[in-house]
C-alpha cells in the first residue's frame, strides 16, 4: 500500500510539473489579454462618447436628461448650468461626460443606447451599436486566440 501511494505521489509530482507552467503561462497570457481588454474597453468608451457628443450637437439635453434621471433634481439642474457654461460646441461631449463621471462605478456604456433609443435617435443607436459588437468581437478573438496559444 505505501509503494502504491508513493508511486502516485509521484506520478501527481511529474504531471504538475508539466502542467504548471502551460497553466502559468496561460494565466500570465490571459491577465496581458484582460489588461488589454480593459484598455480597448477605454478607448471604446471615449470613442462612443465622441462619435455620439459630434452627432448630438445642440441636441444633447434629452438624451443627458435620461441618462441623469435616477439623479436628484438639483444635482441634475446644478450639473446643466455648468454643461451650458461650455462653449456650444463641447456641451454634448461634457454632458456625456459629466454622465460618465456621475455614475461612478455602475457607470456602463449601454445605457447610452437605452437613452438614444428611448429619445428616437435609433440611426445613432444603431451606429453605437455596431461600436460595441465591432470591439467585442476583437475581444473575444484576442482571448480564443490566447486559448490556442497563438496570441495576437
Amino acid at each position: 500500500m505505501y509503494l502504491i501511494c508513493v508511486c502516485i505521489a509521484r506520478m501527481l509530482m511529474r504531471i504538475i510539473s508539466i502542467v504548471k507552467p502551460t497553466v502559468t503561462g496561460f494565466i500570465s497570457e490571459l491577465r496581458d489579454v484582460l489588461v488589454s481588454v480593459s484598455q480597448t474597453d477605454i478607448l471604446q468608451t471615449n470613442r462612443i462618447l465622441r462619435d455620439v457628443s459630434r452627432s448630438l450637437g445642440a441636441d444633447w439635453r434629452p438624451v443627458f436628461e435620461s441618462l441623469m434621471a435616477h439623479y436628484p433634481a438639483e444635482d441634475r439642474d446644478s450639473m446643466l448650468k455648468k454643461i451650458e457654461a461650455e462653449r456650444p460646441f463641447l456641451q454634448a461631449y461634457k454632458a456625456l461626460m459629466t454622465w460618465k463621471d456621475a455614475s461612478g462605478p455602475e457607470f456602463d456604456i449601454r445605457q447610452i443606447l437605452d437613452a438614444l433609443r428611448n429619445n428616437g435617435l435609433t440611426e445613432l443607436e444603431q451606429m453605437t451599436l455596431s461600436i460595441l459588437d465591432s470591439e467585442s468581437l476583437f475581444c473575444v478573438i484576442g482571448i480564443c486566440s490566447i486559448y490556442h496559444g497563438d496570441l495576437i
